[in-house]
């Protein structure tokens, strides 16, 4: 029998003097998942978190300027800081003790920086393809999506760059960019084109806001404290990613609780190129967890 379709709701949570939009389905262990970017919105998750969402509570929401949220008037905001003061805050208004956190790409050094801030507050951690932990595989990262991308690609980006809308942060432009670029992170560079992504004047003007303004990996380096992470960990990684499947390997014989597994036919987007096996990856992980 097919399990039922989740019905997501949305809302919007007032905190630290921004209104963070909310979108979320389910009954049972909370999930909060953190989008990548950062900047983009966590509307890429969807629909691929539906399966997780027959079995868990999951809590997605557009970081601050991001998406629908606001925070982008004041750019000296966006900070480190008050991202993991945002999720915190989030938590509290959503009545969570402990709670997962699902981060893909940047969101995932957003939970492991949550992590080490509240352990108290973590029962567990998923991270999908975790964005860099330090320099040496943030130029390995750089380096890929170099390697990655195709001539074709490449001149096409050239040509959007050149035309005069793409300065003037024209949407339909500017998301188109993004798809082209976005070619480099999947093994199959066709799924690209299907990724949720729906630019406005509004959302555009937040991504080149925080884009300016908040570049949370440059001198990053989580190295020595991921041992210091104590909590169940999950880590998936794609075998095509841009980060090299060493770097997730070390991360995960770093953390005294983590388990791998990397996706053979993935990039950067396990959870898009190889949903039915991700998301039972992440269900039969969580229900080994203690009460």
């Amino acid at each position: 029998m097919a399990r039922t379709q989740p019905t997501w709701t949305d809302s919007y949570a007032e905190v630290n003097g921004v209104r963070l939009f909310c979108r979320s389905a389910g009954q049972g262990v909370p999930v909060v998942a953190l989008h990548g970017g950062p900047g983009l919105g966590h509307e890429g998750f969807h629909p691929h978190l539906d399966t997780l969402a027959t079995q868990c509570r999951v809590i997605c929401y557009d970081q601050r300027s991001a998406g629908l949220s606001s925070g982008h008037l004041e750019p000296e905001n966006l900070t480190l800081d008050m991202h993991v003061a945002d999720l915190e805050a989030l938590r509290a208004f959503h009545g969570l003790k402990r709670m997962v956190l699902l981060g893909h790409s940047w969101g995932g050094l957003l939970a492991l920086h949550y992590a080490l801030r509240h352990p108290e507050h973590v029962k567990a951690l998923l991270l999908c393809a975790p964005a860099p932990y330090n320099a040496h595989w943030l130029q390995q990262f750089r380096d890929s999506i170099q390697r990655n991308q195709t001539e074709a690609d490449r001149a096409e980006l050239a040509r959007i760059e050149a035309m005069p809308g793409f300065a003037a942060n024209d949407p339909p432009l500017v998301e188109r960019w993004f798809r082209v670029l976005f070619h480099a992170y999947f093994h199959n560079p066709e799924l690209a084109e299907s990724l949720a992504m729906h630019m406005t004047e509004e959302t555009v003007e937040k991504l080149d806001v925080t884009g300016t303004h908040f570049h949370p990996m440059d001198g990053c380096d989580l190295t020595d404290a991921l041992s210091n992470i104590q909590c169940p960990t999950f880590i998936t990684g794609g075998r095509y990613d841009m980060l090299p499947v060493e770097a997730v390997e070390a991360m995960a014989q770093r953390m005294p609780a983590a388990r791998l597994e990397i996706f053979q036919q993935s990039g950067h987007y396990p959870f898009v190129e190889e949903n039915a096996a991700w998301s039972a990856a992440q269900l039969t992980f969580l229900a080994s967890l203690p009460d």
